[in-house]
């Protein structure tokens, strides 16, 4: 089973020493035949208000240097710098639209943050007991579980749930639910759920899922819409001020909610 993990970096100098510790934890940890392929994602260009963005496929000059020195790099039609919290949204989800296509041959596709040190060869073996327990063809979305409620209608929030199981998140999103400063949030009617999700911290597909998702025409009408949102979007930089903000400018910050409603409904 060979399996390409995307580890989400970024051209600024603070990740260099991120990459740095990721390739020595990689070479310790690799003892099954380097069938895990590790590529750092970075986005194709930086975000500029207002400005629609030009993909191109070579990496930024920022780690020109070190993609000659490691050849390590992927770059994706997504923008760096973008101005919420939600930093890898248009990277995440290019990866999983583009990702198959363009880096074919693999039985599965993983993402993680740069600061998720990954045991490559537990990852392979665990892959290996998935696929042989439940096929080569199956539709595999794999990772931390958690619940959540997504409103719908390209509103990009995330609305009950979080930590807890299925039971509480249908109980948030009908009733409302708690929130960290002892406050509650109000009950949320336009969203969909309770659906299971993988935290972006580290997640893999098999596939035919990413083919399913990739494929799926509202997966893609919903990153087109955020990469509008973003072209003229408002700054923001915490959770509850992005979700301030009006439906019809709201940014898609919450990543991993995001990719998991997407997968749910595709």
């Amino acid at each position: 089973v060979r399996t390409l993990l995307g580890v989400m970096s970024s051209p600024v100098p603070a990740s260099v020493r991120m990459r740095t510790q990721w390739r020595q934890w990689a070479s310790m940890f690799n003892e099954t035949g380097h069938t895990v392929d590790v590529r750092f994602v970075v986005g194709s260009s930086a975000y500029v208000h207002g400005r629609t963005p030009r993909h191109r496929q070579e990496p930024p000059a920022a780690v020109s240097v070190e993609h000659g020195t490691h050849d390590d790099f992927v770059v994706v039609d997504g923008r760096e710098k973008l101005p919420h919290v939600g930093k890898v949204t248009e990277k995440s989800a290019a990866w999983w639209l583009n990702i198959e296509k363009e880096q074919p041959g693999y039985a599965f596709y993983c993402k993680c943050d740069d600061d998720t040190l990954v045991h490559l060869d537990r990852l392979h073996q665990m892959l290996n007991f998935v696929q042989r327990a439940r096929g080569a063809d199956a539709a595999v979305y794999l990772g931390h579980i958690k619940w959540r409620g997504w409103d719908v209608g390209h509103r990009f929030q995330a609305c009950g749930g979080g930590w807890g199981p299925a039971k509480k998140t249908g109980d948030d999103i009908a009733y409302g639910g708690d929130l960290p400063d002892g406050k509650r949030y109000p009950p949320c009617p336009h969203a969909a759920g309770p659906y299971p999700y993988m935290s972006g911290g580290m997640v893999c597909m098999s596939r035919r899922m990413v083919r399913i998702l990739a494929a799926d025409a509202a997966f893609i009408d919903f990153v087109s819409a955020a990469r509008r949102r973003n072209t003229g979007g408002t700054a923001c930089s915490f959770p509850v001020q992005c979700a301030a903000q009006p439906v019809a400018t709201h940014m898609w910050h919450h990543e991993d909610a995001g990719i998991g409603f997407n997968v749910f409904r595709a």
